[in-house]
């Protein structure tokens, strides 16, 4: 994953990403920033974009946590940023990134009870007044903030990896009718998986955002090993407003963050196909690292109570 966090990696992809030092210099932007504003170019100050708190930015480093935060630019843009705190040997700064999916009403919920998702409903670039993310929103801005931050690359198995699934929609999905579960083949419950917390993080955002989008389908994924090589499925019962073409253009409004998944995958080392058979769409991640049946060993009982630790610990970060 350390390759892909090279902030000049970013240029790969076509959302605008910078990098703000703690006072609001920018110390990095990819090619989509300054294609966006020039407000973005490295050296330029834009603390004075977030107007509802001069400590917008030094609150996302002592929080620890990602923040939604509206800007406006000098030039006139006004968007909603995702402001995500890295912390490294050269000091702290923060990452802003620009996605659709913070615009206007999204999983947002003024009560458990009262919870509605509208994903495509145009408005403002904020939360309205007196609403708070839901769980599932929070589940949703903390996954995908995971994405450009870096992990601890552990190797865990493929039965660990349903494990935290399954936990994961358990309580994601308490607040609403939402059916989701993980299963995973018995000769593939051992297979060593790289990278454990990517592809965990990566896994929860792309079901959060099928969720979304399709509401009270079941979603389901399989886990299995083919060819010695991890395969992870995703099924679900696909509205027509989604398309079999490519993950990027899979939902309308999404496509900036499927195209960063996408390249995440990529950078995790998946490859991607999709397909659609008797109404349901169907995602294949298939792992390029070829895992062969010697590498497979069955956990003793203290790496099992490691295992489910690592579960939780990334469960907790989730907010759940």
């Amino acid at each position: 994953m350390a390759d892909f966090l090279r902030y000049d990696h970013f240029d790969v992809l076509d959302s605008p990403v910078a990098v703000l030092s703690t006072d609001g210099k920018v110390q990095y932007r990819n090619r989509a920033a300054i294609g966006y504003s020039r407000a973005f170019r490295t050296g330029s100050r834009l603390a004075y974009a977030f107007p509802q708190s001069d400590e917008t930015l030094k609150d996302c480093i002592r929080q620890r946590k990602p923040v939604i935060a509206q800007a406006r630019l000098k030039d006139g843009a006004s968007f909603t940023a995702l402001l995500i705190p890295d912390y490294s040997p050269e000091g702290a700064c923060v990452l802003l990134v620009l996605a659709p999916m913070l615009e206007g009403r999204f999983c947002y919920e003024p009560s458990l009870a009262a919870f509605s998702a509208e994903p495509f409903v145009e408005g403002v670039a904020a939360l309205p007044g007196g609403k708070t993310l839901s769980k599932l929103g929070e589940v949703l801005v903390r996954s995908y903030s995971a994405l450009f931050l870096p992990h601890n690359e552990e190797t865990r198995t493929m039965g660990t990896l349903c494990l935290f699934l399954n936990r994961l929609f358990e309580r994601c999905f308490s607040c609403r009718s939402q059916d989701a579960f993980a299963k995973c083949t018995a000769d593939c419950m051992d297979m060593p998986l790289n990278d454990f917390e990517g592809i965990a993080s990566a896994l929860s955002c792309l079901a959060v955002l099928l969720a979304v989008n399709a509401a009270n389908e079941r979603l389901e994924v399989f886990l299995s090993c083919r060819r010695e090589r991890a395969c992870i499925g995703l099924s679900l019962q696909a509205p027509e407003r989604m398309h079999a073409d490519s993950l990027s253009l899979l939902l309308p409004g999404r496509k900036v963050e499927l195209s960063i998944l996408a390249a995440y995958f990529d950078r995790l080392g998946y490859d991607i196909s999709l397909s659609r058979s008797g109404g349901r769409l169907e995602i294949e991640l298939f792992g390029r690292k070829r895992f062969p049946a010697s590498f497979f060993k069955a956990p003793t009982p203290e790496e099992e109570k490691e295992n489910a630790l690592a579960v939780e610990e990334l469960l907790a970060r989730l907010g759940l």
